[in-house]
């Protein structure tokens, strides 16, 4: 529950800034990425890559998930490991 009310609303705070770099930081979050994996995209590379005036592609927003995921595993693997002692 806690996601799907913290994302959107970091979103919201990243999109509304002036400043470029920070509101570009909006389309690395994980839902975001997410969507971009699932999104159709023409089977060009740059369309599957992604470019700039569109955000992420796919395989990119595939690949920024799959970051995400795996932080996520081993910051629990190394909580368990703490408190399983």
């Amino acid at each position: 529950m806690i996601p799907f009310l913290v994302e959107p609303t970091v979103r919201l705070f990243l999109a509304s800034s002036s400043i470029n770099v920070v509101r570009e930081l909006a389309m690395f979050l994980p839902f975001a990425a997410g969507n971009a994996m699932l999104s159709g995209a023409e089977a060009t590379t740059s369309a599957l890559l992604g470019d700039s005036s569109s955000g992420l592609g796919p395989v990119a927003g595939g690949a920024v998930f799959l970051i995400f995921v795996t932080v996520l595993v081993f910051g629990a693997m190394a909580s368990f490991r703490e408190r399983d002692v």
